[in-house]
């Protein structure tokens, strides 16, 4: 030691060296130790993300499966054919058109089935468990209707039982599981099993339940979306059992009673969190878990449960192999030069350091954030790989802020030109004409419901389609068509394809149509009318479609209540004048009964009873309800005198009760301000004219109540 101290103490490049190589190492250790956690935490974060991003992508892809099953066995539930077939199996279950009929349900069944290609299964079940209509899928594909020999009782199963015991309009949603026939779980001919889920509805045939409509859905459709050698995930149910793992063995622990479960391969806990509803990942037990549930379409009843389980090893090995690289990089930097340790310290740090800054940035919101990659390394290819995930991000952001930009700009665009309007025919033809000029649709029209009939009156379309339909008074029947089902249910319905609805009615002035969207025009529980929109693309309305005009339409309806509570308080307030007016007549006219004098004149030699000079000047005003101006000779004893005369009459709620005259020499005609004044003037003589009329009658009711008093006091005193 002292001689390595003399050495120092001694050799000035020798300290140098000391003192760079540990600057060089200090430094190299902080920024690597920096590095590695930000990387670490940066990298950590994206491996989650991706992991939660893959399985959001298999649920999507499941739950797009499954969109559209309830609907289909409501519409086989009430086809035509199925209906006809019950019709003449109610006179005659064993007659020839029964058998017919029931062919030609067959049939309709069977090509149900061909269009879809999703189902093992679809049967009618009558009331006792009786397959009476049964269309099976072999497992090369073929459809084909099972005779009548081989047709089961399937009483004794719970999807029939669950589903008849249901409410008609319900749908019963079975748990995935393994097909049975005959008592015994079927075998494919290659040696797997069917899984199966089942949907149920009852039949309704004149009030009563007579069986119920099962379809069975063949669960491999969906289940081989998760079939990924690279990436392999899980499936279970609420109960942990495995409906998918890449281990068959595993599969299927309820139905082929194995007991296999999520606690077989993991703890109580971490099971726990496993099944809980909200995604994730952790990591637990040298495992790296990344977890979300699956909601089955059609109940909310049943969730299933999506999960990637991988050794932390496997899950973080980019972090795991960066922080190498970082070690042998710096190694190889001390052992070149201290200098270049530096540099390489330096040139390895920014990298990340830009990185972690622009991570910030997008974090906080700038997704406009770039990284110039420095090298072609990993730590390039990390900042390349950054940049694509900004990008998307950015891209993701732009689209669903356009699509909610045009959608408020719409909508703005739609409440601007009706939110003022308050007559009912201008709103509805202002919201068919805005939501033509502003989303452009195939054709818009708007129906009411006929509060006395209820039936469904076309009050507004859009173009000369609208017109005529409107012209010919077109109308519908509650549950008629797309529109007359909203109303009578209340909810929206949107058609991406209208071909694909059994017994759709093509209105023959609209040959285009080729989607629908209908909304309902609701205040509060109450139907007013429906909005509907067609367009001439297939899927030419999205489910943004359907929220914008639902909006739209639930704006409309306030505004058709407003409409309506305005027009009835103009015919209230129209009445209550017309009824101030009578009431003011009638008052008026007694009291001209009353006095003797029903005129004055004033003159110089004072105020007089009024002659007959001025009844034709007054009679004029009263004719006309108005000041009337006017200019009469009056004759006298040497000379004839001209005058300008006016007659203005006293009007008290809209009723004349009087006429005021004035003259004045000719040579000074009345100027519009004078004529202003004078009516000002009479205004208010008007005003004291009912005062002194209600003072009047006021001191008359208390003179007869004080008369009335004194007498009734006087009679109670006399002996």
């Amino acid at each position: 030691m002292g001689r390595i101290r003399d050495i120092f103490a001694k050799n000035l490049r020798s300290k140098l060296i000391f003192t760079t190589v540990l600057v060089a190492v200090l430094t190299w250790l902080i920024i690597s130790a920096y590095s590695v956690w930000v990387t670490s935490l940066a990298l950590s974060d994206q491996v989650s993300r991706e992991q939660i991003v893959e399985l959001d992508v298999l649920s999507q892809r499941i739950i797009s499966f499954l969109t559209g099953l309830e609907q289909d066995i409501f519409l086989l539930s009430n086809t035509q054919t199925l209906a006809q077939y019950l019709a003449a199996r109610a006179d005659d279950p064993a007659s020839q058109e029964t058998a017919q009929k029931q062919k030609f349900a067959e049939k309709e069944f069977l090509n149900f089935a061909q269009t879809r290609k999703i189902y093992d299964q679809i049967r009618f079940i009558d009331a006792e468990g009786n397959e009476i209509i049964r269309v099976n899928t072999s497992s090369g594909g073929v459809l084909s209707v099972v005779p009548e020999e081989n047709l089961q009782n399937k009483a004794d199963r719970y999807y029939f039982s669950d589903s008849i015991a249901i409410a008609p309009g319900e749908v019963f949603v079975s748990p995935l599981d393994l097909n049975i026939e005959q008592g015994q779980i079927e075998i494919l001919p290659d040696g797997s099993n069917k899984p199966v889920i089942r949907y149920g509805t009852p039949v309704v045939f004149d009030g009563e339940v007579v069986g119920v409509i099962v379809t069975n859905v063949l669960a491999k459709n969906f289940l081989s979306l998760l079939e990924n050698p690279d990436s392999p995930v899980y499936l279970v149910d609420k109960d942990g059992y495995y409906l998918y793992h890449q281990d068959e063995e595993k599969r299927w622990g309820r139905d082929l009673d194995t007991g296999i479960t999520l606690l077989d391969d993991y703890s109580a806990e971490t099971k726990q969190t496993l099944l809980s509803d909200e995604p994730g990942t952790f990591s637990s037990e040298g495992k790296f878990f990344a977890y979300r549930p699956v909601m089955a379409s059609g109940s909310p009843n049943i969730t299933w449960y999506l999960g990637k389980v991988q050794s932390q090893r496997e899950a973080f090995q980019s972090v795991i192999d960066f922080l190498v690289y970082s070690v042998i990089v710096g190694a190889m930097a001390l052992a070149v030069a201290v200098v270049a340790a530096v540099m390489i310290s330096r040139s390895i740090t920014r990298p990340v350091l830009d990185l972690n800054e622009a991570a910030a940035r997008v974090a906080g919101g700038d997704f406009d954030t770039k990284i110039v990659p420095r090298t072609e390394d990993e730590i390039g290819a990390l900042a390349r790989s950054f940049n694509v995930m900004s990008g998307r991000v950015q891209k993701l952001m732009e689209e669903r802020i356009q699509r909610r930009t045009y959608a408020l700009e719409a909508s703005a665009v739609v409440n601007r030109h009706i939110s003022t309007v308050l007559d009912i025919d201008q709103l509805l033809e202002n919201v068919v004409q805005q939501i033509q000029q502003v989303l452009g649709y195939y054709h818009v029209h708007i129906y009411l419901v006929d509060q006395k009939t209820e039936e469904l009156v076309m009050r507004e379309g859009s173009g000369d389609v609208g017109r005529q339909l409107k012209a010919k008074g077109h109308k519908l029947q509650p549950g008629q068509g797309i529109v007359g089902r909203v109303a009578q249910q209340g909810e929206p319905f949107l058609v991406e394809n209208v071909d694909e609805i059994i017994g759709f009615y093509r209105n023959p002035l609209l040959p285009k149509t080729q989607a629908e969207l209908a909304v309902p025009l609701r205040k509060g529980s109450v139907i007013l009318g429906v909005l509907d929109m067609q367009s001439e693309q297939p899927d030419g309305f999205s489910q943004d479609d359907l929220m914008l005009m639902q909006s739209i339409a639930d704006y409309v309806a306030v505004a058709l209540e407003n409409a309506r509570l305005f027009r009835e308080v103009q015919i209230a307030g129209e009445e209550a004048r017309e009824l101030s007016r009578q009431l003011t007549e009638k008052t008026w006219k007694k009291v001209s009964e009353q006095v003797q004098t029903t005129g004055f004149t004033y003159t110089k030699n004072g105020v007089i009873p009024a002659s007959t000079d001025w009844l034709p000047a007054m009679g004029q005003a009263v004719r006309r309800n108005h000041l009337v101006k006017d200019v009469d000779k009056a004759n006298g004893d040497d000379d004839e005198i001209e005058t300008a005369t006016v007659a203005v009459p006293l009007i008290l709620r809209d009723e004349v009760i009087g006429v005021i005259g004035l003259e004045r020499a000719a040579g000074h005609d009345w100027s519009e301000d004078e004529l202003v004044t004078i009516q000002s003037i009479t205004d208010q003589i008007s005003l004291a004219l009912d005062a002194a009329r209600l003072s009047r009658e006021t001191g008359l009711a208390a003179w007869r109540d004080r008369v009335v008093s004194e007498t009734t006091a006087q009679v109670w005193s006399s002996d």
